[in-house]
């Protein structure tokens, strides 16, 4: 039913219906294969009894059905199987003996194919349990991304199974980004990147970080951690008070159920829970006040001292908790980030496949479509929005302008903007500055705020040539002096 080939070591595993794993050792056909190693030498004489070139290395016996699947680990000397009889079973194996080592029981039906992730210690099989009335009968691994795809009747789909964006934050020079359960910080103008505290485990298997806020008045993290199920939805309250160049356990003052948490004030943070309420607690996790909701919430954002952004699947609404009412809303559909510019006086709406920039009234200032992911971005100390998507850099002017930065070999998410700098972190959760080119944006700014001397220094410094550029300025001739 399928054979397999080790990564790296001279073994195939087959699997049968006879309800039996054969490893086989080719080790003899790989030699055969080499150079002088398929002929006798002169004057002798092949062996006609000697060694084959395949031969049975261990028969493994435990399956009560037909095997359907077997697949090696790229590392351990451990195999994984799928049969007709619904287990998943591992086994391991030595140079002398294998022997079974668990089953997996949770199909309920045959299952089709199996196999080890990659990078993580999981593994995954499919069947034919009719899920959506299709039956699965194949899957693979992606050998880079993690991506996976999955072979059913009537198709196939694509999908991954872990969330790839690192939980992070930025504050003046400083990145905060959580990598391996541990708190670190990344200083953008020495390079340093040093661990903080260690992190407690996720309090359900494969739950992802998916936030991270940080309040400088209390040197104090919520670490938010998010499911599909709301249920499993929780967030830590960490408060540092390690010294430079050490790293700790850091004491958590809090674990509790929440779908969304933000900083509120200095000494309060807002919690939206499973049933979408909000609450404000303080920093022993005391609830001081419900927030009381005209519509319903699935989201929420910072939006400065006593206000949040509210969201729901079709528009964001500036919510004051004072005075108990909404100060402006926006029709944006399915919002998953929103980053203030670095005076707050606008903000960045980023959904799949959109860049909606909107003013501290939540009027749309600018809109950019994209037909790949929007991934991530960052202000720069102009006012323009840097941001990235599935493989470019590119940037938002204000007046409604945009264009590509650079292209981009592999995703990255923004996190700060330094002059001709990005620094961002990599899906490794590692940082990494990206130099970039500012000259155009800079060039298109200067010439809408009308400040034509720099514009005459970028033209006559020769860093600013193409068909582009003069077909801009042909299009902004009322910027232009009229002598």
């Amino acid at each position: 039913m399928c054979a397999q080939f080790h990564p790296t070591e001279d073994l195939v595993a087959s699997a049968s219906l006879d309800q039996t794993v054969r490893v086989w050792d080719i080790s003899g056909l790989r030699k055969k294969q080499m150079p002088g190693g398929g002929a006798p030498r002169t004057g002798q004489q092949a062996d006609l009894f000697g060694q084959p070139d395949v031969v049975v290395k261990h028969v493994l016996e435990g399956h009560d059905r037909g095997v359907n699947w077997v697949s090696f680990h790229a590392t351990m000397p451990v195999i994984v199987s799928g049969s007709d009889d619904r287990l998943v079973k591992m086994w391991r194996y030595n140079e002398s003996k294998a022997w079974e080592v668990d089953s997996c029981r949770g199909h309920y039906n045959n299952v089709s194919s199996v196999l080890f992730h990659p990078n993580a210690e999981l593994i995954l099989s499919n069947s034919e349990d009719k899920h959506d009335n299709e039956r699965f009968w194949v899957m693979s691994a992606h050998p880079n991304l993690n991506m996976f795809a999955a072979g059913h009747d009537n198709g196939m789909i694509v999908f991954k199974i872990q969330r790839e964006r690192p939980a992070f934050t930025a504050a003046k020079e400083m990145i905060y980004y959580v990598k391996d359960r541990q708190l670190r910080k990344f200083d953008t103008t020495t390079g340093k990147d040093s661990s903080m505290a260690k992190l407690r485990a996720p309090a359900a298997f494969m739950l992802p970080y998916y936030s991270l806020q940080y309040n400088p008045g209390e040197n104090a993290f919520l670490l938010s951690a998010r499911s599909h199920n709301k249920e499993l939805c929780t967030y830590d309250m960490y408060k540092v008070t390690t010294r430079e160049g050490e790293c700790s356990d850091a004491p958590v003052v809090s674990r509790s159920a929440g779908v969304a948490t933000v900083w509120y004030t200095l000494n309060r943070y807002a919690v939206l829970d499973k049933n979408q309420q909000i609450s404000i607690r303080d920093l022993s996790n005391k609830e001081v006040r419900k927030v009381e909701l005209n519509q319903p919430c699935n989201d929420m954002f910072f939006a400065g001292t006593g206000k949040l952004l509210l969201r729901n699947d079709d528009s964001v609404q500036l919510y004051d908790v004072q005075q108990k009412r909404s100060i402006g809303c926006v029709k944006a559909s399915k919002v998953k980030y929103i980053i203030w510019s670095r005076d707050m006086s606008h903000a960045a709406l980023i959904s799949k496949h959109q860049l909606m920039i909107v003013d501290r009234e939540m009027s749309v200032v600018c809109t950019h479509q994209e037909s790949t992911r929007v991934k991530s971005g960052a202000w720069d100390d102009d006012g323009v929005f840097i941001y990235t998507t599935s493989n470019h850099i590119k940037y938002a002017l204000l007046s409604g302008d945009g264009g590509i930065v650079r292209t981009l070999d592999v995703p990255l998410y923004v996190v700060t903007v330094r002059g001709s700098s990005l620094f961002c972190l990599n899906r490794e959760a590692a940082p990494v500055e990206v130099p970039i080119d500012p000259t155009e944006y800079k060039f298109k700014l200067a010439l809408i705020n009308r400040r034509i001397d720099q514009v005459l220094n970028m033209v006559k410094g020769a860093s600013l040539v193409g068909q582009s550029i003069i077909s801009y300025l042909q299009k902004q001739e009322d910027y232009l002096p009229s002598s």
